[in-house]
């Protein structure tokens, strides 16, 4: 969830579910989100899950690198 501000920039504020079922395992984005959190070379980054076939959702990351 989020929105689009006056730059055409892509702000996620929060997150319609907080685990994402990927065939019988449950994921916690937060602790993935929070590993990522402490990587140097990382800006922003946010975790989601997307339509899978074999699995139900496959878990991805969108990350903003530092500069």
């Amino acid at each position: 969830m989020g929105y689009v501000d006056e730059d055409g920039v892509l702000d996620l504020t929060d997150r319609k579910t907080f685990i994402i079922m990927s065939g019988d395992v449950n994921s916690h984005l937060q602790e993935a989100e929070n590993l990522l959190a402490n990587h140097r070379g990382r800006l922003k980054s946010r975790l989601f899950g997307i339509p899978n076939e074999a699995f139900g959702e496959a878990v991805k990351a969108a990350v903003h690198p530092a500069t």
